[in-house]
């Protein structure tokens, strides 16, 4: 009730392993097909919802699905957008020399992501590079291409607040912007001026 959902209870009128996973399935396409809603939100790591989420995609639906790190690849690649949750890690309490914390309530220290750099993207960019004439490629496109090839990527994961600030960070990729048309990646070319 805090956070304001409504349990469905009628999934509860048979038991068996699969009746709510079959309810949900049924309601989906429903809603999908009475044109109630073209956008859904699965909260599971189950790969049996898998295949609800192709149709749906087919259909035209949006399907975005939020699971844990053990989510199958199946699920996770039959939705236009993965989502990783992952416990929230246990506070840290910082220290305060007055009784009870500020305000009497203990004052706690958000962990920084640590800045990662993935070599995924540095492939990304060569594939999608070696078919233009200049050897680069717009960092919007980049972007599409990496959530289609991995739905769960996402530059905050990796501790970047954007992919732009991302890409700066590698020292093997050169980042131009020009006429104020958007921003284009390309490989830094080596003292012998071919691309690495």
């Amino acid at each position: 009730m805090r956070l304001a959902f409504t349990p469905c209870l009628q999934y509860q009128y048979a038991s068996g392993k699969n009746t709510a996973d079959i309810a949900l399935a049924l309601d989906a396409q429903e809603a999908l097909f009475d044109e109630r809603a073209d956008t859904f939100c699965l909260v599971t790591s189950d790969s049996d919802f898998a295949y609800l989420c192709r149709k749906l995609r087919e259909r035209g639906a949006t399907v975005y699905i939020v699971g844990e790190t053990k989510t199958p690849l199946a699920l996770r690649n039959a939705s236009d957008q993965f989502f990783e949750w992952q416990a929230p890690p246990a506070p840290t309490v910082a220290a305060d020399s007055t009784p009870g914390g500020a305000n009497g309530k203990e004052v706690v220290a958000a962990q920084p992501v640590p800045k990662r750099r993935p070599k995924a993207l540095i492939y990304a960019v060569q594939l999608l590079a070696a078919d233009t004439q200049d050897g680069r490629i717009g960092l919007g496109a980049l972007g599409q291409y990496l959530k289609r090839t991995d739905p769960a990527f996402s530059p905050k994961v990796y501790g970047h607040s954007s992919l732009s600030d991302m890409v700066r960070t590698y020292p093997d990729l050169v980042m131009t912007q020009e006429n104020g048309t958007g921003f284009w990646v390309g490989l830094k070319p080596r003292a012998d001026g071919v691309p690495l």
